[in-house]
């Protein structure tokens, strides 16, 4: 299957496997054999439904992992398209992750991390293309997706329903065409489709606690100069579909909207004072290394402001972190967002570009382990934007909270 000079026949032969002592055969010259050279009847199956039904529990054949050059890799994969049975789900694909890994586990072949590994694919979705094979999950065309990328993509398809879009609309939607993301690698990026429904205005308000009202409270302060929400308020973004009830806010709190208030108050000076005290200790941090020779003084030529220093340090340090090993004018490119590539490519696709190993769930992991996500990708300021509020349904200024820089 992967040798260098294979065979070439007119048909591909039927395949068999013995999960008792494992072992593959070809033909039925080879079935026949097996069965006469054993006094227990062999657990054998057809190979083509042991890769493709997952309800079959299969051993673990142990092999020894060797390298493979592209031209077997491709043979190998071929050949697989051509041995698994035809999809049993309405929208299962031909070839997928499932059955590149079903077959390692036989010791057939590579795995999937393997196949995208080679420095000439580096996603199954390239794997696929080379096969020519059109009928195939694309497992690894989102890697260069951000949460950003993910999120605009779901606004883009409520806007275009009108509504907010139901599990089925997206499932739906990749069916249709595969540069959709279904709803499954949607939630394996946010963990529910509630996290990013929230990101574009849809709160899912039944299932909040405590702590999510009093961050709904901090974002409308955030959304309106530092106003505390009141009831009339309350009840106005209620209606629109922004917001909680009063009522059912109160009933969080003892009873008490007033104590709402409150604890909200409270927490939006506190978080104000934290994102002070955070900036100050990154400039520091930022100080400290240059005076050791930790970082390159070049990264932080022709800033436009503060704040540039902090971002394109916090870049750096996803940078150096996952391209350790290339030399520095390169991470320090990336990091400024220099050159014309950048400017087409973004950050995550510019990491991607010189490892395409590397899926943009690395990159934000990375910089959630360094505590920098948020200065990389700001959060999503969309929905603080509903919460924003015509003067005449504000609080007089004499009532309202008086924000301390």
């Amino acid at each position: 299957m992967e040798s260098e000079n294979p065979t070439i026949v007119q048909e591909t032969p039927e395949y068999y496997y013995d999960l008792s002592r494992r072992e593959l055969m070809a033909g039925k010259v080879s079935l026949q054999a097996c069965f006469e050279q054993v006094n227990d009847p062999p657990n054998v199956l057809r190979l083509g439904t042991l890769l493709r039904d997952r309800s079959i529990d299969i051993p673990f054949n142990e092999h020894t992992r060797t390298k493979r050059t592209i031209k077997q890799i491709l043979e190998y994969g071929r050949w697989l398209c051509e041995v698994v049975d035809p999809p049993i789900l309405p929208n299962e694909k031909t070839l997928n992750h499932d059955v590149i890994n079903r077959a390692s586990k036989l010791g057939l072949g590579p795995t999937a991390w393997e196949i995208r590994s080679h420095p000439k694919l580096g996603s199954l979705s390239k794997f696929y293309v080379e096969l020519g094979v059109t009928n195939t999950k694309r497992n690894g065309a989102f890697k260069d997706w951000s949460y950003g990328d993910f999120v605009e993509y779901v606004r883009t398809v409520s806007e275009n329903l009108g509504r907010k879009p139901t599990l089925a609309d997206l499932e739906q939607l990749a069916h249709q065409d595969t540069i959709n993301p279904s709803a499954y690698m949607i939630t394996q990026r946010f963990g529910s489709l509630r996290a990013i429904y929230e990101h574009i205005g849809h709160p899912n308000i039944y299932s909040w606690e405590e702590g999510d009202y009093l961050d709904w409270g901090v974002k409308f302060m955030l959304a309106n100069d530092g106003a505390l929400p009141s009831q009339k308020v309350i009840d106005t973004l209620s209606k629109l579909k922004k917001g909680p009830s009063a009522a059912g806010t109160a009933s969080h709190f003892g009873g008490s909207l007033t104590t709402f208030q409150q604890k909200v108050e409270m927490e939006y000076a506190e978080r104000l004072e934290r994102k002070q005290v955070e900036k100050i200790e990154m400039h520091d941090t930022i100080a400290y290394k240059l005076e050791l020779g930790l970082l390159p003084s070049t990264l932080f030529e022709d800033l436009g402001s503060e704040d540039d220093m902090i971002i394109r340090y916090a870049k750096f340090l996803v940078v150096d972190d996952l391209l350790h090993q290339s030399k520095n004018d390169s991470k320090i490119s990336i990091s400024k967002g220099l050159g014309r590539s950048y400017a087409e490519l973004g950050f995550v696709r510019s990491i991607r570009r010189v490892n395409s190993a590397i899926t943009a769930g690395d990159i934000e992991s990375s910089a959630l382990y360094q505590g920098v996500f948020d200065y990389i990708w700001p959060p999503d300021t969309t929905y603080m934007e509903t919460l924003k509020l015509p003067e005449e349904l504000r609080a007089p200024k004499r009532q309202r909270h008086l924000v301390i820089v």
